[in-house]
């Protein structure tokens, strides 16, 4: 209808970013606006997305989620930006996350589960960190499930929830 297409092209002509060194300044919406500010040390995940029509469009989006990036846990979607500038964008982003290990050297990673642990989790093990998660559900979740060959050890909160794990490291 010709108000959803007014309706896209005012809130795509509204949704603008800026990053300097410590934060990433983000806002969208036209009808209703939406301000974020995300301290780029607080960083915990940055993914690259492109659904079907976006590649046909030659777009990208950029999901970030970040420690207290959304007071509802909800993490930020950059959506709707050129493929070259997407991934310089999550270039940057990506090397600020995985320089969290780098910098503070932690002696455990350790992951509570859910998808925002995921990548950390996953990195550190990789560059030989310790790293371990811990799984309160009965019924461990995709994250969980693909991480346990990966990680040290993997704490549960319900002793079900073992049956679900493929046995790894």
């Amino acid at each position: 209808s010709p108000w959803s297409v007014l309706s896209a092209r005012g809130w795509v002509g509204f949704t603008r970013y800026a990053m300097d060194a410590r934060f990433l300044a983000y806002r969208e919406g036209w009808l209703s606006r939406r301000h974020a500010l995300i301290e780029l040390d607080k960083l915990q995940a940055v993914t690259l997305k492109q659904s079907p029509f976006d590649r046909r469009s030659g777009m990208a989006s950029i999901r970030i989620d970040s420690m207290a990036a959304d007071p509802l846990g909800g993490g930020i979607d950059i959506p709707y930006l050129p493929v070259a500038e997407a991934r310089a964008l999550f270039a940057v982003l990506a090397r600020r996350c995985a320089r969290l290990l780098t910098e503070e050297r932690p002696d455990l990673v350790l992951g509570t589960g859910g998808y925002a642990s995921g990548p950390i989790v996953w990195t550190a093990a990789r560059r030989g960190i310790p790293t371990a998660i811990l799984e309160q559900d009965a019924f461990p979740g995709l994250v969980t499930r693909w991480l346990a060959p990966r990680v040290r050890a993997v704490f549960l909160g319900a002793p079900e929830a073992e049956r679900h794990l493929r046995r790894g490291a």
